[in-house]
């Protein structure tokens, strides 16, 4: 991010050629002045290249230090599981703008399924895959707080989905007069 700015979300894509590469992680640094992703491969070998994204925000009227002082992250980690999953909650009166996740995984590996918002909080879930592999998964929600000095915040959340394909993708639009902080998905069995 340009120094001037708060980082609140991002995303990343990783390699769907050949065997296909998996994201492992998609969350804020602790200074909020970058993005953080990874991805790997899994059970055979896949060089790939990963592309990250970071979404900034800057308010009119404010530095960075005191937009800084009204943004908290709230983190959470999970037991360990062969499918672990969690949730991070903003403080009480904080709005959430986004969040993240970072799969802590060891051995084979254990690969992202979920990033989303859900009910005010930020929702992630992993799981091993063909090979048994326990791992912890971390949620990371970025809030603000909604009155600030320059006015309030009113922030939503729309959703949709996409039909059961190979590789799916869906386009969620925001209504007129909004601004994307973040995004987030979910990977499940079609029916």
């Amino acid at each position: 991010m340009p120094p001037d700015f708060i980082v609140v979300g991002g995303g990343a894509t990783a390699s769907k050629e050949g065997k296909g590469a998996l994201l492992t992680a998609s969350f804020p640094n602790e200074q909020l002045s970058s993005w953080v992703v990874a991805s790997k491969d899994h059970q055979e070998p896949h060089p790939h290249h990963l592309q990250g994204y970071a979404i900034g925000m800057k308010v009119q009227g404010m530095t960075r230090e005191q937009l800084r002082s009204f943004i908290s992250v709230s983190r959470v980690v999970s037991r360990e599981a062969n499918h672990p999953y969690t949730q991070a909650r903003p403080a009480a009166g904080n709005v959430l703008i986004g969040g993240g996740f970072e799969v802590l995984w060891t051995g084979p590996g254990n690969l992202a399924t979920a990033s989303y918002p859900d009910g005010g909080a930020w929702r992630v879930k992993s799981k091993d895959h063909i090979v048994p592999d326990v791992a912890r998964i971390v949620a990371y929600a970025i809030a603000i707080r909604p009155d600030l000095p320059v006015g309030r915040i009113r922030a939503t959340i729309n959703s949709g989905g996409s039909q059961p394909t190979s590789h799916p993708q869906h386009i969620v639009n925001l209504p007129v007069g909004y601004a994307m902080t973040c995004g987030g998905g979910y990977a499940c069995l079609g029916g």
